[in-house]
């Protein structure tokens, strides 16, 4: 079967025509003309070549065949049949196929393969190896397009400026900005200030205290801490004292916390039992502190226990 192009004139050899009596004796002076060939075209209508010609002999019975632009015009499959007189039939199978595909497998074209003739999900993910795509691969005019729809200087700035727009109305309330309302909270800012100081609920200081006997207590003297009903404050309170050596049992703090002079609450709101039989000075703990409070220590040690002290350190937070 012979390839031939779509709407292209072309020279074919057809043969070799022999006597149609011994089946073998070449047949070279055949008078073979336009009537004589025959054409059918992808299944339509017999009919004879398009073009007068007579054709000439070449060799070995073949004659030499011009088959016109309107003879291939039509795709598929095209059969040529010669019967003349005094010599055996021929016959010629083609087929005629687009012209990009004949370029393709005879010239120098590339056949073209269109995206849309891709079975749909044959291109995935999976199927490009990574990197395949790169900066080579990719036109210059496709990154600017890109770049187009991404954020610009001009826009960016135009955010920018929205920011803080909303941002200053957010911060703005009844004329005063937050930084100004934040500065007047910071500590020494002219808002709230916090000072310190330490004083004693029972002895004196770590180096002065008290001599409780065994199974016996001490009442502490009822202090007010933060000199008014408005402040707020922690208490640090530690614990000083020296056991004689051996004894055995605690030393207990009561703590009584009052807002009102005189009138603590219904019972002791802390107890620490530090251990004794040792000298030294104990963290009892951080409370919060009460304008009103007083410390009662209570010796449950076999011994005397002596510089007995409940100290505290006031952190206050007042105007």
């Amino acid at each position: 079967m012979i390839p031939l192009r779509q709407s292209t004139a072309v020279d074919i050899p057809i043969g070799p025509f022999l006597d149609e009596t011994d089946g073998k004796t070449i047949e070279d002076g055949l008078t073979i003309t336009q009537p004589d060939v025959r054409l059918k075209k992808n299944g339509g209508n017999w009919a004879q070549k398009s073009a007068a010609q007579t054709l000439s002999h070449e060799e070995f019975g073949y004659y030499e065949l011009t088959l016109s632009t309107t003879d291939t015009d039509t795709l598929g499959l095209l059969k040529i049949a010669v019967h003349e007189s005094g010599a055996l039939p021929v016959w010629l199978d083609a087929v005629v196929m687009p012209a990009n595909v004949w370029d393709s497998l005879f010239g120098s074209d590339k056949l073209q393969i269109h995206a849309d003739e891709i079975t749909n999900g044959l291109i995935t993910a999976a199927a490009i190896a990574t990197n395949a795509i790169d900066a080579d691969a990719v036109n210059a005019d496709a990154v600017t397009k890109i770049q187009v729809g991404l954020a610009t200087a001009a826009a960016l700035t135009a955010v920018a400026g929205y920011l803080d727009t909303e941002i200053a109305a957010i911060l703005e309330d009844t004329g005063t900005a937050l930084p100004a309302q934040i500065e007047a909270l910071e500590v020494g800012g002219g808002g709230v200030t916090i000072t310190r100081s330490t004083g004693a609920l029972v002895g004196t200081s770590e180096s002065s205290g008290v001599t409780i006997d065994t199974n016996a207590s001490r009442t502490g003297v009822e202090t007010d801490l933060l000199g008014d009903n408005s402040s707020i404050g922690y208490v640090n309170l530690y614990l000083c004292f020296t056991s004689a050596a051996g004894s055995t049992g605690s030393l207990e703090v009561h703590l009584y916390l009052c807002r009102v002079s005189g009138q603590p609450y219904d019972a002791p709101d802390l107890t620490f039992r530090p251990a004794a039989n040792q000298t030294g000075k104990i963290f009892l703990g951080r409370i919060p502190a009460t304008r009103y409070m007083r410390a009662d220590v209570h010796n449950k040690t076999s011994a005397v226990a002596s510089g007995v002290a409940v100290l505290y350190e006031l952190e206050k937070q007042g105007g």
